[in-house]
């Protein structure tokens, strides 16, 4: 027999048919944004399997529901497929049949949720009879997740599963819930919302009613799409964009703090970067000079200040050195992220420096290998008088241009 395809509906709809329609089959939901295709197992009017981007694996959802690592470990002997690890479990004692079909239903509207009130076409096909050794109503659950969808407020239903979440820094203080905390994870990780929800065991309505909250709040934002970052590079004349950070040596420093000084301003890379960890040396050589042409000097690293104190920390600078650990503040200055300027030759001589300086964490990525490092000359008004991208990644500013500039104002 040949798959049959269903009309463009929304997908609780086409599921709604489906179920009603009865028999054992796999309904293949495709919609516009392929990353939302889902396949579901029906068995009647129950489903007994769903597979999704939105479902995290199953050891994941058995640790959810109470079984631990150990008991996980001792399961996995022999088993060659989730439905052997879960009849391990049950047959241990570990996993209760009332627990596996609570399992099951959470992770069944963790699929539906992100995509019921959203139109699809349907594709059915005869389906061998379902191995899985727990089923739940599956009309209950369509009609659940299309209230839960309802729900949301349209600010939450205008967050899309494949964006990305752009934290600022200063979360880390504002917010400590452990929902708040995945999406900063997820946003520090390069990960998209429903990755971020899959990973954390997050059903989608409660992802998309948290980051707009976070939007709301101004401590978040949905990044530009990757194909259009950076927005622009800034150029002389514009006003430097102000930021609040987190400082290795106390409080957070703000670049408004420096009005009416002129400043050195420098975007790094990771904590244990082999470019900017030796330019971060030669700045500290220049620090008494530019402190006598009465230039404020600031690093922004993007990293967390704990791994910076293993680097940078042990060379004890007197300047403020802040933390952007989720780039956001580098992306308003407009670095760039390349593979290329990585990989240029020229870089060299510079990162067998940087090993000297920094060891085996050289080699280790914090989730920012490919930015672009840069420099910016900035007067007392807050204005940029020079902004310097790096052409390659060890291609900063000479020393001799950041000491003329200074030596003019002074």
């Amino acid at each position: 027999m040949t798959a049959k395809r269903l009309p463009t509906e929304t997908a609780g709809d086409l599921l709604s048919t489906a179920l009603s329609r009865g028999g054992t089959q796999a309904v293949s939901l495709h919609f516009e944004d392929l990353t939302l295709n889902t396949t579901v197992m029906v068995s009647d009017t129950r489903i007994c399997g769903v597979q999704s981007p939105f479902v995290p694996q199953w050891s994941a959802s058995l640790q959810h529901g109470g079984v631990t690592p150990e008991m996980l470990d001792a399961a996995r002997v022999g088993a060659q497929t989730p439905h052997d690890l879960v009849r391990n479990l049950m047959q241990s004692g570990h996993l209760t049949e009332e627990r596996l079909a609570h399992l099951l239903e959470l992770r069944t509207k963790m699929a539906f949720v992100p995509i019921v009130l959203r139109s699809a076409t349907a594709q059915t096909s005869p389906q061998a009879p379902a191995s899985w050794i727990s089923q739940v109503d599956g009309q209950a659950l369509v009609r659940e997740a299309e209230a839960s969808a309802r729900q949301l407020c349209d600010d939450a239903r205008s967050i899309k599963p494949s964006d990305h979440l752009e934290v600022m820094p200063q979360i880390s203080v504002i917010e400590n819930r452990s929902t708040d905390a995945v999406l900063r994870q997820g946003a520090i990780d390069g990960l998209t919302l429903a990755e971020s929800g899959r990973r954390g065991h997050l059903s989608w309505d409660v992802v998309a009613r948290e980051a707009a909250g976070l939007i709301q709040r101004g401590v978040a934002r949905i990044a530009a799409p990757h194909g259009t970052f950076p927005v622009r590079h800034l150029r002389p004349g514009d006003q430097a964009p102000d930021f609040l950070l987190p400082s290795l040596q106390g409080p957070p420093v703000a670049l408004s703090q420096f009005r009416g000084k002129r400043v050195w301003l420098m975007m790094h890379r990771m904590s244990n970067c082999t470019h900017c960890n030796p330019h971060h040396r030669t700045v500290m050589q220049m620090q008494e000079q530019m402190e006598a042409a009465g230039v404020a000097i600031a690093e922004v690293w993007a990293t967390t200040v704990d791994k910076l104190q293993r680097t940078v920390g042990r060379t004890q600078p007197t300047f403020p050195v802040l933390c952007d650990e989720t780039a956001s503040i580098h992306r308003q200055y407009g670095l760039d992220r390349s593979l290329k300027r990585l990989l240029d030759l020229r870089n060299y001589d510079l990162i067998k420096e940087g090993f000297k300086m920094v060891g085996p964490r050289g080699w280790i990525s914090e989730g920012q290998m490919f930015l672009v490092p840069a420099e910016f000359l900035i007067n007392e008004d807050g204005q940029i008088e020079a902004a310097h991208y790096n052409e390659y990644m060890a291609e900063f500013l000479t020393m001799d241009t950041v000491l003329q500039w200074a030596r003019r104002g002074s």
